[in-house]
């Protein structure tokens, strides 16, 4: 048979072979070489809009996309799966992102539409002034809220014995837990905590070391978490990836004194993860804002 390269601007067709199976399509390779007149672009899903003014957007994250592209190239992204020029084709203009969320988590990202509302906004996160909470799954029981305040370094891959440390803070609330009768790795059942996380830094990184340090890692952490239990979520629940959501994002619009609450929808995992806890109303009660 023939093959054809697909090229960003032409399409050409390479000769046919001699086997008499080919003689059909042997005419196709004299066609003469086309020109397009517009690039071969790929095929960008759409991403969900939570808030949008004359400022700011902002979308409901999937897990598995990246805010931008990384620069070590040996980690590059597929295009549709990078949020930045999804984003921008999807809306007509040039977006700025404000803060990050990791790949593997999902929820609520904010870009602004020009430089002068991104710099305002990041004030904002830089100085504390925006409220962020996050849902996520933790191993075992946690029975009280708690502070956790442990410095960290600036990434969890430093080969330095003694790397300088940044100060980490997050909050932690149970809201429900629960307990599957299923023998998890040395455990007869498997118990788990779904907790509302507040970090006051944002470190990398930040939520999923600090419930690491008090083992009580998230569920789907493949860095940081129990291999025994993320795949028993994985191919027992059919629940893959990270249990964290971005879920609520409080914050002061530029040129306003109002502030503005973002919630997000739970998409189908996050419903699948909620049904595990009978205790927990319908929808969360609305998020407590700090003084």
């Amino acid at each position: 048979m023939f093959s054809a390269v697909l090229l960003v601007s032409r399409l050409i067709f390479c000769a046919p072979s001699r086997d008499p199976r080919c003689a059909p399509f042997a005419r196709l390779a004299t066609l003469p070489r086309i020109n397009m007149k517009f690039p071969l672009l790929p095929l960008l899903p759409l991403l969900p809009l939570l808030y949008e003014d004359d400022d700011l957007v902002a979308i409901d994250k999937p897990a598995g996309y990246q805010v931008h592209q990384p620069e070590d190239r040996r980690h590059r992204a597929r295009a549709d799966r990078v949020c930045i020029p999804i984003l921008r084709r999807q809306l007509g203009l040039k977006v700025y992102p404000i803060h990050r969320l990791d790949r593997a988590t999902s929820g609520i990202l904010l870009f602004a539409k020009s430089p002068e509302a991104c710099r305002a906004l990041q004030e904002q996160f830089q100085s504390s002034q925006v409220q962020k909470h996050y849902l996520g799954l933790a191993r075992g029981w946690i029975h009280d809220a708690c502070i956790i305040d442990s410095p960290l370094s600036k990434d969890d891959l430093s080969t330095s014995q003694s790397p300088p440390l940044q100060p980490a803070i997050t909050r932690i609330e149970p809201l429900a837990r629960t307990s599957i009768d299923q023998a998890v790795g040395r455990y007869a059942s498997a118990r788990y905590t779904l907790l509302r996380i507040s970090p006051e830094t944002g470190r990398h990184h930040q939520i999923r070391r600090h419930l690491a340090r008090i083992s009580h890692p998230l569920v789907g952490d493949v860095r940081h978490g129990d291999g025994a239990h993320n795949r028993f979520f994985a191919r027992q629940l059919e629940l893959p990836g990270l249990m964290l959501r971005a879920y609520c994002l409080r914050f002061t619009p530029r040129n306003t004194s109002h502030p503005q609450v973002i919630y997000t929808q739970w998409n189908q995992t996050w419903r699948s993860v909620l049904a595990l806890f009978p205790s927990l109303p319908a929808t969360l009660a609305p998020v407590e804002t700090r003084s």
